[in-house]
């Protein structure tokens, strides 16, 4: 590998398979977030700047794998869902409790690292008004006619939050379609809803049920907006001709579902009509060794895919790149998003 580093502190290296990594060292990320509290940007405001809003430069054929610094105070994000409102890319973070919509700016010059905002904050009185099971797990994120819809692993919810951060619980029938259709959940919470994804045109949203089955289910919204039904669900394992998928994230866009499939750290192009893959992209090379667990799950967790981009987010579970004191809160991969994909 080719290291180099130069005089804003960012280490990079090339690949053999022609990934370029930029890391930013601790100090730069801590002097970029102390500059912008200086500047008046606080960690729990919007941030408007015109300039971080655009798809960034990516080499044809490379990917820019950029780690996420952590916000003062707070502990380390751990990224999960991914989507795009008015040229943001967003994101939610299943620490326990942590009800915020987050935003991401990945850097347009090769010197700066990426840093992280809030962007909305979830109203805690709206979510206190919830009857729940278990802490919040926020999960995935998608926009839709207005409104924010979110996941909620370990109790199965779906929320609807507005641009100000007003939440109301949408109701869906899963639990009584999977009685009907002898589906039995796994008692694992942390094997529960995972992703989320909206048909724009349609309004077919569709619920990833990330193991111990991982599932699909397809579910239209109702006259009362709050209350979505099930018409049908997709068993991964049939899609994939036995094979267990790990559903980490989900994203519709150009009449294509997709799926970010975890543990082999590829991306399932599904026709939304008959589920069938009609196309696949594998980022197992760029991810490799970036982080590391005993249990051998892979940490993509956010999913979006733009007209000239795929982004994806890692999960760090709180611990650093291999080999660094960096990544903590996770990473953001960009790639040029090939034109038959």
């Amino acid at each position: 590998m080719l290291f180099k580093r130069n005089r804003f502190g960012i280490k990079s290296f090339m690949r053999p398979n022609g990934t370029r990594i930029k890391i930013a060292s601790s100090a730069l990320l801590a002097a970029v977030f102390t500059a912008a509290v200086l500047s008046g940007v606080s960690a729990c405001t919007q941030n408007a700047d015109p300039r971080l809003v655009t798809d960034p430069p990516v080499p044809p054929g490379k990917a820019d794998i950029l780690p996420m610094a952590c916000l003062p105070d707070l502990p380390p994000l751990e990224p999960s869902g991914l989507t795009k409102f008015e040229g943001r890319l967003l994101f939610v973070s299943d620490n326990r409790h942590d009800a915020a919509i987050y935003e991401v700016f990945p850097a347009e010059k090769e010197d700066k690292g990426c840093r992280n905002t809030v962007f909305i904050r979830l109203n805690a009185e709206d979510l206190e008004k919830i009857p729940k099971s278990h802490t919040l797990d926020l999960e995935g994120i998608d926009f839709w006619n207005g409104n924010f819809y979110v996941v909620d692993e370990r109790d199965r919810f779906i929320y609807r939050v507005d641009l100000s951060g007003a939440v109301e619980q949408v109701r869906h029938d899963i639990p009584e379609y999977n009685l009907k259709h002898g589906i039995v959940f796994s008692d694992d919470p942390n094997a529960a809803f995972e992703g989320i994804a909206i048909d724009p045109g349609r309004g077919v949203f569709y619920i990833a049920n990330e193991r111990d089955d991982p599932i699909i289910y397809v579910l239209r919204q109702t006259p009362d907006e709050l209350v979505l039904e099930t018409e049908r669900h997709v068993p991964m394992k049939d899609v994939l001709g036995g094979r267990s998928p790990d559903i980490s994230d989900l994203c519709f866009d150009g009449g294509a579902l997709y799926v970010l499939h975890r543990i082999e750290n590829r991306i399932l192009r599904l026709d939304p009509e008959n589920m069938a893959v009609t196309g696949t992209f594998d980022f197992s090379s760029e991810v490799a060794g970036l982080y590391t667990s005993r249990h051998g799950y892979g940490f993509a967790e956010g999913l979006h895919l733009s007209e000239n981009r795929i982004y994806i987010l890692l999960d760090s579970n709180g611990t650093p790149m291999a080999d660094t004191a960096i990544g903590f809160s996770g990473a953001l991969i960009i790639f040029d998003r090939p034109a038959d994909f």
